[in-house]
């Protein structure tokens, strides 16, 4: 399930709350920005004729594998913000849950039911758990970012299966370039042009 923060961790995290609390530009001093994509995306004139079966569906599966690889490499864990459920209404809760598969939608149900407190980050050790929330990401439901402490990577999830990659250690990234690769993908060097889409009101 999802673990609430201890002192030691809530200290080494601070970095992650401020990117919560202010954005991006809270850390685009310190961490070197990456996009990843699991298409070539210069292929695309027009991002809006993405088809989402096509497109989220088929690939998500290398989403999956790639944040695995990086889960194992920080240890096993993951910290995950942007999901504070007490700020969560019962219509998107619903919309969440109609949207994810009956077994993610089982895990949801588990972590309601455990009372989660009103945190800004929470942690999870566990890989299935932590798919659920990429789930949400794939299919586009809900966006949360995650942070892998240990490798000092910075996560903020977008449509189209477009991911935010923030580096603190520009002379590691070539070897998550390799890593994307590996898994299909690819880790550029500069931001896609994403046209962003407005978040969808759910009443």
């Amino acid at each position: 399930m999802l673990h609430i923060l201890n002192t030691l961790e809530r200290e080494f995290s601070k970095k992650f709350i401020e990117f919560l609390n202010f954005g991006i530009a809270s850390i685009e001093n310190d961490y070197f920005l990456r996009t990843l994509d699991v298409n070539n995306v210069d292929l695309y004139d027009d991002r809006d004729q993405i088809n989402f079966n096509e497109h989220n569906l088929e690939f998500e599966d290398r989403i999956f594998r790639f944040f695995e690889d990086m889960f194992k490499l920080n240890g096993n864990s993951v910290f995950v913000g942007n999901f504070n459920i007490n700020t969560i209404d019962n219509m998107k809760i619903l919309y969440m849950l109609r949207n994810l598969d009956y077994k993610d939608s089982i895990k949801f149900i588990n972590i309601l039911r455990s009372h989660v407190r009103d945190e800004e980050v929470y942690k999870i050790t566990d890989f299935e758990v932590f798919k659920a929330f990429l789930r949400l990401y794939t299919r586009e439901i809900h966006f949360p970012h995650f942070y892998f402490n240990k490798i000092d990577i910075m996560v903020c999830t977008h449509y189209d299966l477009s991911t935010l990659m923030f580096f603190k250690d520009e002379n590691k990234i070539h070897t998550y370039m390799q890593l994307a690769k590996v898994n299909d993908m690819y880790l550029r060097e500069q931001e896609s042009k994403i046209n962003v889409k407005p978040l969808v009101e759910i009443y």
